[in-house]
């Protein structure tokens, strides 16, 4: 069994341990937990308390890069010409946008009565996918190469 506090070792007193230091991790991140430790910190900050560290995989949220696949490469952007967009063009950006996310799974996924976290991240990538595929019809738009560093 894993303590972070522990009593005066010094002194002649029965020896009191505890689990005093904690992280709290948010429920959309508990399937995320790679390790959690315990670490003796006795002979390094001369605290009686242990230090208590936990290892997140992030990689989902964090997308780093190599850098030498970027400067070999570059950085393939899409910049959108939203300026030269007239407002015809704008008004069809709006109806295509519109049929494709009445031609989506959302309003059925939006009837459940018990909606899971699950499901509402199924509904953020129905709608994204609407968005993405009008965009890349309905929008002008240049594909650039930038090399920059990161």
């Amino acid at each position: 069994m894993a303590f972070t506090w522990f009593n005066d070792r010094s002194n002649n007193q029965p020896r009191v341990s505890t689990r005093i230091d904690y992280i709290w991790v948010s429920h959309n991140l508990e399937q995320d937990v790679v390790s959690a430790n315990i670490h003796d910190m006795e002979l390094i900050t001369d605290s009686d308390h242990d230090t208590v560290s936990i290892m997140i995989d992030a990689s989902y949220i964090i997308r780093n890069h190599n850098r030498s696949t970027h400067k070999r490469t570059g950085n393939p952007r899409i910049r959108y010409k939203y300026d030269e967009m007239t407002p015809q063009m704008w008004e069809d950006y709006s109806t295509q946008l519109e049929l494709n996310i009445h031609n989506s799974n959302v309003a059925d996924m939006l009837e459940s009565k018990h909606i899971k976290q699950s499901d509402i991240d199924n509904i953020w990538v129905e709608l994204q996918q609407c968005f993405d595929s009008t965009t890349n019809n309905h929008i002008l738009k240049d594909k650039a190469i930038v090399h920059n560093s990161l």
